[in-house]
């Protein structure tokens, strides 16, 4: 409904887990066309139930000032990581329901994502489709949006001792917001993202992440809280 303009910014809200083979039906409300911007709500409904509700606002491209926040340092490339991370680990820890992800994802230290100790809650890592893409820039800027999910909640954990893979944890996105940079990327080749937890308290996490391109461009800006709440152990029948 926006004629080719493209997104520069969402806000999506998660109210209950969908379901893999169940239809989803998109309502999408055109709020307001300015001059220059463009605002649209959707909601997501599975079983007449809505799912997910998302704000989004588009931008007609113009010229301004620029600046960006510089390229992490001590970043080791997709080539290096390649060399020393196993395959089979990539595949038995991003996998859903036995299907592989459509995205690579390599972890700059290949226990970031499964690691009980307690660390430092920030990281990064390389990721990119699986499969070529179409030239279509909102192609890549909605698989950008669907990656952006995977290593945020993970890293709001690093610093209590446990991984979302903890039976004894309840993890779940409450609300993703993503602010799109520079459409001039592509999916299907490789995007750093950085992430860092700023705070975790009441039972959620809340990170940020910053993801470029291979040649150091910001490209986007990605938040998320989730929820991450400790299950109490049931107690001894006695």
């Amino acid at each position: 409904t926006t004629e080719g303009i493209l997104p520069h910014s969402l806000h999506a809200y998660f109210l209950r887990p969908g379901v893999v083979d169940t239809p989803v039906i998109y309502d999408v409300n055109k709020v307001r066309d300015g001059r220059s911007i463009l605002s649209r709500q959707a909601v997501a409904r599975q079983s007449g139930r809505p799912i997910l509700e998302m704000s989004t606002s588009f931008h007609k491209k113009e010229e301004g000032y620029e600046h960006q926040a510089p390229f992490p340092e001590n970043i080791a490339s997709p080539e290096e990581l390649l060399k020393t991370i196993q395959p089979e680990y990539l595949k038995i820890q991003f996998s859903n329901s036995g299907e592989e992800t459509p995205f690579i994802l390599l972890p700059g230290k290949q226990t970031l994502f499964t690691s009980s100790e307690k660390e430092e809650p920030h990281g990064y890592y390389w990721m990119k489709a699986t499969e070529t893409l179409s030239d279509s820039p909102t192609s890549h800027l909605c698989a950008l949006t669907f990656a952006s999910d995977f290593g945020l909640l993970s890293t709001s954990l690093l610093p209590h001792e446990t991984t979302i893979y903890d039976r004894q944890l309840m993890a779940a996105s409450i609300d993703h917001a993503m602010w799109f940079h520079n459409s001039a990327f592509r999916a299907d080749e490789w995007m750093l993202c950085y992430t860092y937890s700023p705070w975790a308290g009441s039972a959620r996490g809340f990170t940020v992440g910053s993801i470029y391109s291979l040649d150091k461009r910001l490209i986007a800006t990605t938040t998320q809280e989730g929820l991450i709440r400790r299950i109490p152990k049931a107690p001894p029948n006695i």
